[in-house]
């Protein structure tokens, strides 16, 4: 059996490769080779070290505050419940890291920092101009957000500027336009405004090269999506970190200082919408039953004229009756409150699809309630996308899609639910039916008149209630806080995040050692297959 055994070596060489160990020793044979490529290799990672821009990273620590999320429920008992998968505490704070990140947002925040245009001081080192150490700002008034286009500009320190290598998309143009700061000049690319400094041009020691580069703000907002990140600092608490990257670091804190101050700004507008919406619908609705409690109103005081029985509702048999259904009234007025609720709800879901619904009216139906608010907000994310994107883009078809299947779901929970409450009523009607047949000794005109004021108080239980509501509604327009808290402004490390210059000369190193070790063995492959082929 010993004799059957090759030894791997022995394979080896048969079959006309290299051993490892052969391998080794012609490497090793060829040290000048691979001394010359360690330096090159080296040398030009060293080039681009120097070259290349350091990128910093700053991160900024919010807590969202979730009102109507397991909170509500208070200590142990929103623990438990979030433990046993009863409520999900961290899906509103998801929801709200989303709505941060939404392409909306960051468009609105490359427009109010510029972040389409960056301005690049020429040079054998990079350096990004920005904030403080940018000397000028230029407007490009002729070329539009949907367009890229690019220049150079050489800035004297008195001021005066030229302006030449002008691309606008993939078109170039020849040319030279010079002019003086806070001017505005003519250019191939139409108007452009520059606008300068003072302070920042002061202390420019010398004349500067600036290459001046405009990208589209659909290509910039893309860009900083992807170096942004948002995610929750822990499973179990209500605080996101918002991190950035850039060469920048005073460009990255106003980025994320910008997007926590274009998030707010946007809720507190969709809070406000909401507001108003429900606001308005109130009005409505108040105007509508002024005219039926004027109606029943006159009628009682018609009824009361005619029978002679002013205070009948204070005295006689009446009072006996009206004082035994007192508690059952109550709850027809609060029964039929309801109803007419979702009843108005429904009407508005039905005459409109892509408005937003009182969700307040019905607040003691916490599980509507809920499908209402999630409606809303699905409506405001449709109409952001609409604006950003347009009606035929797919994430708003998409968007639409889904808003209609939860108004599907809004209709179906309020025809289950008026069915629970009609059959509530039937049977609260049926016992004060039932009680008002005890006093038998009632005049049939007192019997008017009892049903009369019944639908009087009705009335006026549902003008009250839609009068407190205005009331909360508008002070809670008035007095509308903030659901996030700021726990750590943007900070982070000073030394940079990229290049990391060991690990990039190492791989320098690596790549010197890797090509002439992979270049001898591609040779000797080569050689062997030469030789069989002459074969």
């Amino acid at each position: 059996m010993e004799n059957n055994i090759v030894p791997t070596t022995e394979r080896r060489q048969k079959s006309g490769l290299m051993t490892f160990r052969q391998f080794f020793f012609l490497c090793l044979s060829k040290w000048v080779w691979f001394l010359l490529s360690v330096v090159i290799c080296g040398t030009l990672m060293l080039l681009y070290l120097i070259h290349a821009e350091s990128a910093y990273e700053r991160t900024a620590q919010v807590m969202i505050r979730d009102e109507n999320g397991a909170a509500a429920f208070g200590g142990e008992m929103g623990g438990l419940a979030s433990d046993l998968g009863l409520l999900n505490m961290s899906s509103a704070v998801e929801n709200e890291m989303i709505a941060m990140k939404s392409p909306g947002n960051i468009l609105e925040v490359v427009r109010r920092l510029q972040m389409d245009i960056s301005y690049v001081k020429a040079g054998f080192k990079k350096q990004t101009l920005y904030g403080d150490s940018l000397p000028v700002m230029v407007k490009f008034e002729g070329v539009k957000p949907a367009e890229s286009a690019s220049m150079k500009m050489d800035l004297k320190r008195d001021g005066s500027f030229k302006l030449y290598k002008f691309k606008k998309k993939k078109s170039s143009f020849d040319g030279e336009v010079t002019g003086k700061v806070n001017s505005t000049v003519s250019t191939p690319l139409g108007k452009i405004t520059v606008t300068s400094f003072p302070q920042v041009m002061s202390k420019l020691e010398e004349d500067i090269t600036i290459k001046i580069r405009k990208l589209t703000e659909n290509k910039a907002r893309e860009n900083c999506m992807k170096i942004m990140n948002i995610e929750l600092d822990s499973k179990d608490a209500n605080i996101i970190d918002i991190t950035y990257k850039d060469v920048s670091i005073q460009r990255a804190n106003d980025f994320i200082n910008t997007v926590i101050e274009v998030y707010k700004e946007k809720w507190l507008e969709d809070k406000a919408l909401v507001a108003q919406n429900s606001a308005h619908f109130i009005d409505d609705r108040l105007a509508v039953i002024e005219q039926q409690l004027g109606i029943a109103d006159g009628d009682v005081t018609a009824l009361r004229t005619q029978y002679k029985l002013p205070e009948f509702s204070e005295a006689g048999a009446a009072q006996i009756l009206l004082e035994k259904a007192n508690t059952l009234e109550s709850n027809v007025s609060s029964l039929t409150n309801n109803l007419k609720m979702m009843s108005y709800i429904k009407d508005l879901l039905n005459k409109t699809k892509m408005e937003l619904l009182p969700g307040d009216l019905i607040a003691e139906d916490v599980a509507l309630s809920t499908q209402i608010e999630q409606y809303n907000r699905a409506i405001l994310e449709r109409n952001r996308l609409l604006m950003n994107t347009g009606e035929n883009s797919p994430m708003v078809q998409e968007q639409e899609h889904q808003i209609d299947y939860m108004r599907r779901g809004i209709l179906s929970s309020i025809e289950n639910r008026t069915s629970q409450l009609r059959i509530t009523l039937a049977h609260m009607e049926k016992r004060n039916k039932d009680i008002s047949n005890q006093v038998t000794q009632a005049p049939a005109k007192a019997r008017k008149i009892i049903s009369s004021e019944r639908q009087q108080k009705v009335l006026e239980a549902v003008y009250l209630f839609l009068l407190k509501k205005r009331e909360e509604t508008q002070m809670s327009e008035t007095f509308s806080g903030l659901n996030t808290r700021l726990i750590s402004p943007p900070i982070g490390d000073d030394k940079p995040v990229y290049p990391r210059k060991i690990r990039m000369l190492a791989l320098g190193i690596m790549l010197g050692v890797f090509f002439p070790a992979c270049w001898l063995y591609i040779r000797d492959w080569l050689r062997l297959f030469f030789r069989k082929e002459g074969r």
